[in-house]
């Protein structure tokens, strides 16, 4: 990781306690540090504070504020990350009730088509059945009349 610069130090110190409204009086009872010099670094009163100061007040910040914004942040995104989680199990059993769905409508159409075709089938079966027993029919009276005038 890179080591920050003196200047985004100041700078980090600056928004934080700016942003989290944090006292002098509070960050210098936790880092002993006097609190003019931490008014004089916050304020831009002192051109050079020592680096020292810096670093410590850069460490108490970060440590006391800026760890727990990343706790925040880190829990914030492991929600996120059950929730879409949860968000996919719930896609996961929609998509399964309707490959279901779709297989239960498609058995029916097949169904359907099956039984209007067998009844085609069948109508065209008896037609057919009919028909011959017709010729049948016609030919065994053929047949008849032909004997009838033989005898």
């Amino acid at each position: 990781m890179k080591s920050l610069s003196k200047e985004e130090m100041i700078n980090y110190i600056l928004e934080t306690v700016k942003s989290k409204n944090i006292t002098v009086y509070s960050i210098s009872k936790a880092t002993n540090i006097t609190q003019s010099a931490i008014a004089n670094i916050i304020n831009r009163t002192t051109k050079n504070p020592h680096a020292i100061n810096v670093k410590t007040l850069y460490d108490y910040l970060y440590d006391t504020y800026g760890r727990g914004e990343m706790v925040v942040k880190k829990n914030q995104n492991l929600q996120k990350i059950e929730h879409d989680q949860s968000l996919g199990k719930k896609i996961e059993l929609y998509e399964s009730d309707l490959d279901r769905i779709l297989n239960l409508k498609i058995e029916r159409i097949v169904k359907k088509l099956t039984e209007e075709k067998f009844n085609e089938i069948n109508e065209s079966l008896l037609f057919l059945l009919r028909k011959s027993l017709d010729h049948d029919k016609r030919i065994t009276d053929e047949s008849e009349n032909k004997i009838e005038k033989i005898d």
